[in-house]
């Protein structure tokens, strides 16, 4: 059904195909959270995507998770809106997919981002500058490909030579590597 008609359906309505498939998996993770016992509010929007959904993007098919094919299919989606090129309907899908707050709809976002920069210069600036985990924390893949593709496609029009050194520097320093080895406990090698 994902692959076979919502997909064409997003072909031709893209936005509101877009909307209908946020809004599905907004229900499934309200559904999901009492059985994970989480709230939104536990760690800001951590929904543990990275474990049940390892790529935002993907094949739509027979052979993939019906978690997974939810998100690719909402990709999809999501994708055929910005490549119609219009910055009022990408501001829609931005800002739909960034009312829930759950991690799976940042790490579209940042998919987005990294995919279609050109539509949003404004909102790849914001989140990079906003994150203040580059030295501590770790951060998905759809971050790093966002943070990638606007350096390739932006250069150094993207921040002031203070901003660029201020987040370069917090990335080659890096976490602290006793505490880091103390979080990965016995994968440590």
């Amino acid at each position: 059904i994902l692959s076979e008609g919502v997909i064409p359906l997003a072909r031709r309505a893209p936005l509101e195909t877009s909307l209908l498939l946020i809004d599905c998996l907004v229900e499934f993770l309200r559904l999901k959270i009492h059985e994970w016992q989480l709230t939104l509010e536990d760690e800001a929007g951590e929904d543990y995507s990275s474990i049940w959904c390892k790529r935002v993007d993907g094949p739509v098919g027979e052979y993939v998770d019906p978690n997974e094919a939810l998100i690719h299919t909402m990709t999809a989606a999501c994708e055929e809106c910005c490549r119609r090129n219009d910055p009022e309907l990408a501001i829609k899908i931005n800002s739909a997919l960034t009312e829930p707050g759950w991690k799976i709809f940042e790490r579209v976002r940042h998919h987005l981002y990294a995919k279609f920069p050109a539509l949003f210069r404004v909102q790849i600036r914001e989140d990079i500058l906003s994150y203040d985990g580059y030295a501590e924390k770790e951060y998905d893949r759809e971050q790093a490909e966002m943070i990638r593709e606007a350096c390739r496609h932006f250069g150094s029009d993207l921040f002031s030579p203070e901003e660029y050194d201020g987040i370069v520097n917090a990335i080659l320093r890096g976490p602290d590597r006793e505490e880091f080895r103390e979080h990965l406990g016995e994968r440590d090698s």
